[in-house]
């Protein structure tokens, strides 16, 4: 007499599919604990950033961290192209996984804000801070930093206002520097390529002797081409010259303010 082997309850068709799903959830609502900490941040305001908003102009001037501290100071510089008479802004700042941070204004001028992030997580990421009109703006301006591209530095010291202003000043003269690093290798690329284009003319002037008519017309269109790019290069290079003036009286006025602070004034 045969007997039928009976199952014993388990069907490994739904085991397996069922095993895989719930890994999947285990990995992602445990993967913020585990995995390492940037490597899925994107946002990232660059320093010197522009953003218009509000007909307002919200420049991102300095973000430090120290993860000493567990802290930051954010410094925006901010024109109010509007002329409405409101210059306070409502600040919040959140992490993208930790929620909310402390946050406290230390300076709140109408033209210059600086805030401080405290007792930041452990575990941060990405952090965006948020300046509104007021609680209830729904489209406040949104500046961002990540644990990658933030600038970290030993410390954070409690300022006075003229020392902030002297750090300010000081990265502004470091950005007007920069700036004239720049446009003096402007200069130099133009004058290289002038005078490739003076050997070029020459070279062209050289070869008429064995031209036709025809040929010799044609050669001086391109010569005469030439000598309209090198005209145009060098008021380029003028206007670049004129620039770096125009900075280097900016920075002077700069450095003056900054000897005015130091001495008190």
């Amino acid at each position: 007499m045969k007997y039928e082997k009976k199952s014993s309850g388990i069907n490994l068709k739904f085991i397996i599919p069922i095993g895989i799903i719930l890994c999947g959830y285990l990995f992602f609502f445990t993967s913020r604990w585990w995995m390492p900490v940037g490597s899925n941040v994107s946002y990232h305001t660059a320093l010197g950033t522009t953003q218009n908003w509000n007909d307002r102009e919200i420049t991102l001037i300095r973000w430090d961290y120290c993860e000493k501290d567990r802290s930051m100071e954010i410094e925006l510089d901010i024109q109010n192209n509007s002329f409405d008479g409101i210059n306070t802004y409502v600040a919040s700042a959140t992490d993208i996984n930790e929620g909310y941070i402390d946050i406290e204004k230390i300076v709140e001028e109408p033209d210059w804000v600086i805030i401080k992030l405290s007792n930041l997580p452990k575990r941060w990421s990405e952090i965006s801070l948020r300046l509104g009109m007021s609680e209830e703006d729904n489209d406040p301006c949104k500046v961002y930093t990540n644990i990658v591209k933030v600038n970290q530095v030993d410390k954070l010291g409690k300022n006075s206002i003229s020392e902030y202003r002297i750090q300010r000043f000081n990265i502004e003269i470091e950005n007007y520097n920069q700036e004239i690093s720049q446009k003096e290798q402007n200069i130099e690329k133009i004058k290289k390529t002038n005078e490739n284009i003076q050997q070029e003319i020459l070279r062209l002037e050289e070869n008429k002797k064995y031209e036709t008519e025809q040929q010799i017309a044609s050669t001086d269109e391109v010569i005469n081409s030439a000598r309209t790019q090198l005209n145009l290069n060098n008021e380029s290079i003028t206007e670049n010259e004129k620039d770096i003036t125009e900075i280097e009286q900016r920075i002077g006025k700069i450095q003056k303010q900054i000897e005015e602070l130091k001495n008190g004034g």
